[in-house]
């Protein structure tokens, strides 16, 4: 049963991504983006209850589909990096009883990273301000697919591993976007938050979800619409 469900979980988003990238091929607009990740997890419990945020990168295809004059599907194939920083002191009174003090790591942090494939499904809002000049609000759901995890000591060889068959707590994940940007002609800036809904805590009593502050920049390459016999033509 467990096989049955991971393969249909597969399947499933190989299919939106098929439909990603035949969506790619016929749609008004498409491009590339690029940018900044800042991750963190939120919760904590007792292996992560002394982190910071860990900075990362994504990067991908992205497409644009008309609904309204003002509203758009947004949509992609994205590499996403997300992830946390732990510091090297971890209070564990809590978990052993008082007296038994902090414990201190012989390591300077620890990075716990994980390599997704994201598809983005967003409703855009374009607000125009002028004829080239839009200030644009979205949201909408991401789902996501684990490449590998790695986890890496700075100062130890000891902790420096890659895992490239994530199990299934690592492997899916899914949050919902809410962020806005600047279009410029041809140009896209943008701040994106992503908060994740899925808990990846290996413990029962733990709420860990991936949170992710995205700053990007995408160029679209759009199709033109000219006059032919009165009709506009896409080409």
């Amino acid at each position: 049963m467990l096989q049955t469900t991971e393969s249909m979980k597969i399947r499933i988003f190989l299919l939106l991504t098929f439909i990603t990238l035949y969506q790619s091929v016929n749609a008004q607009q498409f491009g590339i983006q690029g940018g900044l990740n800042i991750s963190k997890t939120s919760g904590e419990d007792f292996w992560y209850n002394s982190t910071s945020s860990l900075p990362s990168i994504h990067f991908g295809l992205v497409v644009e589909l008309s609904v309204t004059e003002k509203i758009f599907f947004n949509t992609g194939l994205l590499y996403s990096v997300k992830g946390f920083k732990q510091n090297p002191t971890v209070n564990n009174n809590n978990n052993y009883g008082p007296g038994y003090g902090d414990y201190t790591y012989d390591i300077q942090s620890m990075r716990y990273s994980t390599g997704y494939l994201e598809i983005p499904a967003n409703l855009t809002y374009k607000l125009p301000i002028t004829s080239k000049l839009n200030l644009c609000f979205h949201t909408g759901p991401t789902f996501s697919y684990g490449l590998y995890f790695k986890c890496k000591g700075t100062n130890s060889s000891t902790y420096d591993y890659t895992n490239n068959n994530l199990d299934s707590k690592q492997k899916y994940d899914f949050g919902l976007d809410l962020g806005s940007c600047i279009e410029f002609d041809n140009i896209n800036i943008g701040i994106n938050y992503n908060q994740g809904l899925k808990n990846l805590s290996y413990s029962d009593e733990a709420k860990n979800k991936n949170r992710v502050l995205q700053i990007s920049v995408a160029y679209m390459f759009r199709k033109k619409t000219v006059k032919q016999n009165k009709e506009d033509v896409t080409i």
